[in-house]
Parts: C-alpha cells; structure tokens; sequence
C-alpha cells in the first residue's frame, strides 16, 4: 500500500509540461481530461482537489486573457432526455462537470455535446451557433478560425471528438448527417427544437480509429507530447489538426476508422 505522501506529480510539474507542450498566455485552449491515468498529484486526496489544481495550472499557463473550454457532453437527445444547459450533468469525467460548476462559466445549447467556457473569447465562439454538433459553423470549426489548441490530458490525441468536425467536413462514408429531436431548458424556458449529429454506421468497419491520425501528427511534429507523472499530456493547434485531418481523408476517407488499412497506400 502506498503512503499519503506518496505522488507521481505536482502542480508544478503540471505548469512547466503545459509550457513545454507549446500551450501559452493568451491561449484558447480546448482541454480533454482524465486525471487517472497520470497517477496521483501532490497534496490532492479528492477527485475535486484534483480538478482545481489542474485547473488552477491550467490558467496559470493561459492567464487572464485566457479562454478555456471543456467538453461537458450529455448525449441527451439522442436518449431522448430534455437538455438543462444550467442543470445538465457531463457525463465525460469528472474534471468536465467540475469545470460546468465554476462561476463564470457559460455552457453551449448543444443537446449532445456542449461545450463549457471561461475566457474572453467565450461568447464570440458561443453566440449564435448553428443547430449541429460539428461541421461548419459549430464551435470546433470556430476553433480553427480563432487559432485554437487541443490539450490532452492524460489521454491520446485519438480521444478527442474535434476530429468529427473534420470528417463531416470531408464527408467521409462511415458517417451521416441525422436529424434528433428534443426540449432544450435554459432558465425557465423550454424549447423544443432539432439538432444535427454527424452519426456513424453501427458497422464493424465504422468504429472510430484515431491511431492513424494521432500517428502522423506527432511524426510531423504538429503534436507536442511530453511526460507527466506515469502518464502523457499532449498540445496540437487545431488548424493543423484539421489540415492534417482533411489532408489524410480526402486521399483515403476510412483513414479515421477501423476499416482503414495501410495497405491501400
């Protein structure tokens, strides 16, 4: 059994990663969270300890003119579940809801999966966002007008949903475009209203395979990688990412599943 004092790293050592992963002050910065996979952070003995020290490191690398947003997914019209914006649990890890829960924080309408941020550049990627979960307009292509980063942490690139936005911008076969319907709450008004979710085939050939992507990005060097505690927190501007992206699918569009094969090359 190890000791209370014993840890893997610190707030620290969580700054100075961040730094060297090319996340910088002034930074928006989409950040993707799973703590446990990294071991355990110094003088943190709860889940919500946690979550404030990262957070906490995050602004300190971005600062006040910072923008952050985390994912704050709920999948609620596709379970036919009214979506609260202000009550609405995130169902994508812990750190996720904490974020929610911050004062300050605004939150997306989108039913399946919002996005929470805190930052000057919040509103201008929030206001008036058009019925879909990804594809042009949403918050993702927003992302890679605005000069946005993706920051992983504890996970690989493969994890994050942002590589949707540039398969249905390509249009590749796996995918479609489907129609769901549902109430939106937001203070005391209900809406009901449809939303735009770029869903794949339930077929074996279509399961989502980031491996390839994630791959060639760190090859090229576009996705900064570094070591933290026993896990990785990994950095990629999301124009790269997309130009990659949109790059590998227009010359082979089962590139980002598992039909892909190399042998097509």
């Amino acid at each position: 059994m190890r000791a209370l004092n014993d840890w893997d790293y610190d707030k620290s050592d969580l700054v100075k990663g961040l730094k060297k992963i090319n996340i910088k002050s002034n930074d928006t910065v989409l950040v993707y969270v799973s703590f446990g996979f990294l071991g355990r952070l110094k003088n943190c003995r709860t889940s919500e300890e946690t979550c404030q020290t990262i957070q906490d490191a995050l602004y300190k690398v971005v600062g006040k003119n910072g923008t952050l947003l985390v994912p704050t997914y709920t999948y609620s019209f596709c379970n036919q579940e009214v979506f609260d914006v202000n009550k609405t649990h995130s169902v994508v890890g812990p750190f996720t809801e904490f974020f929610r829960k911050h004062k300050g924080v605004k939150r997306s309408m989108d039913p399946i999966f919002s996005v929470a941020g805190l930052g000057p550049n919040t509103k201008k990627l929030f206001v008036d966002l058009p019925h879909t979960c990804f594809g042009k307009g949403s918050i993702y292509d927003r992302l890679v007008n605005a000069g946005g980063k993706i920051c992983m942490i504890g996970l690989g690139l493969h994890w994050a949903t942002f590589r949707h936005h540039i398969e249905e911008m390509v249009k590749v076969p796996f995918r479609y475009n489907k129609e769901f319907f549902g109430h939106i709450k937001k203070n005391n008004t209900l809406t009901y209203t449809s939303w735009n979710y770029y869903v794949r085939d339930l077929t074996p050939n279509s399961i989502p395979n980031g491996f390839p992507l994630e791959e060639k990005a760190k090859k090229l060097g576009l996705c900064k990688v570094t070591k933290i505690g026993r896990g990785e927190i990994m950095a990629i501007n999301c124009k790269d990412y997309f130009d990659l992206g949109y790059k590998e699918l227009s010359k082979n569009p089962w590139f980002t599943a598992k039909g892909y094969t190399k042998s097509v090359f």
